[in-house]
């Protein structure tokens, strides 16, 4: 059994890397914002200002990958939040998603315990699923709002279902890693 776990936890893998690649190229959500200038009447020296436009309807759609809001961030100087979402949500997934698969190609080495340390203490700082809650949360929080409206796109259940794939897989491999003798537990224990 613990030779399949492997192989299914590998094959898991490799699939959440393709969901990875897409969800963070795919558009993963689009904002829709739009007034009337007539609703801004009553915001004090602006309704005078408007004069005789105020019947117009403004409407703005952007559409953003992750990398492209990334940009977009570093474009407007948000340097910080570029940063968090590139270290965490582009790197961080990256780096613990090839380190696991030298992990499954080498298992059987002697830096194999360091090596799953390494991944298990990076798994730490991946906050990918922390990541997929946040958008999501943000996308419910703009159905309650009158002038910005969202919606998520392809790209954010392809990065969610990598985020689920990836934990799995994970589970799978530390199931497939363990032994499996209950005589081998019992003399450990002695």
């Amino acid at each position: 059994m613990s030779n399949l776990n492997q192989i299914t936890a590998v094959l898991f893998f490799s699939l959440s890397l393709l969901l990875y690649v897409i969800g963070i190229t795919t558009p993963f959500m689009t904002f829709t914002v739009s007034f009337n200038l007539s609703e801004m009447i009553d915001v004090p020296f602006l309704g005078n200002m408007l004069g005789s436009s105020m019947a117009q309807k403004t409407t703005k759609t952007l559409t953003y990958t992750i990398l492209e809001a990334v940009k977009e961030l570093v474009k407007n100087k948000q340097y910080f939040v570029a940063f968090l979402i590139s270290f965490f949500a582009v790197f961080v997934p990256v780096v613990k998603t090839f380190l696991s698969f030298f992990l499954f190609a080498f298992k059987r080495r002697k830096f194999a315990p360091d090596l799953a340390r390494t991944v298990s203490f990076i798994g730490k700082f991946a906050m990918a699923d922390v990541f997929v809650v946040g958008v999501f949360i943000a996308f419910l929080y703009t159905q309650t709002n009158q002038f910005i409206k969202a919606n998520i796109n392809n790209g954010y259940y392809f990065f969610a279902s990598y985020v689920l794939l990836s934990i799995l897989s994970t589970a799978l491999f530390r199931a497939g890693a363990q032994p499996t003798h209950p005589t081998h537990h019992a003399e450990a224990t002695k």
